[in-house]
């Protein structure tokens, strides 16, 4: 599993304007620029977020397992969208990319099942597949 989301990292990183301008190159149009405060959720400690223009915030949550938990936090509570193994954070690390950033292209990519993020923010995983594309062409050269 480790060397999938390592190439998947790899790729990541050398997406034309790089993995720092991620948010901004394909998730501007549903995210906002500010950031989420370090917190510890019912979930678990907050690695990343991404505030989203509908509300909420998108977050990539440290589970007391060593997973990785996408959560969707809401003001009515939280909504686990998919759990990652410990090699999604590990690859990441690796390659100095964003883990979100990350996760979302696992979810576009199939390799995790991302029903709940098609149906619950539409337009969030209309970029992620957008950045799928990019990804993709970068893949078959």
């Amino acid at each position: 599993m480790l060397e999938y989301y390592r190439d998947l990292a790899v790729q990541l990183a050398a997406m034309p304007g790089g993995h720092a301008n991620l948010r901004q190159e394909y998730f501007n149009s549903v995210t906002l620029p500010d950031t989420i405060p370090d917190m510890v959720l019912s979930s678990g400690e907050i690695i990343e977020g991404w505030r989203l223009l509908e509300g909420g915030a998108l977050i990539l949550v440290s589970a007391r397992n060593g997973a990785s938990l996408l959560v969707w936090l809401r003001k009515d509570g939280e909504k686990t969208i998919a759990e990652f193994p410990a090699e999604l954070r590990e690859a990441a690390r690796e390659c100095s990319i964003t883990p979100l950033g990350l996760a979302l292209l696992a979810l576009a990519m199939g390799g995790v099942d991302d029903g709940l993020l098609r149906k619950l923010l539409p337009d969030l995983h209309k970029a992620g597949k957008g950045l799928l594309l990019i990804a993709a062409c970068r893949l078959c050269g």
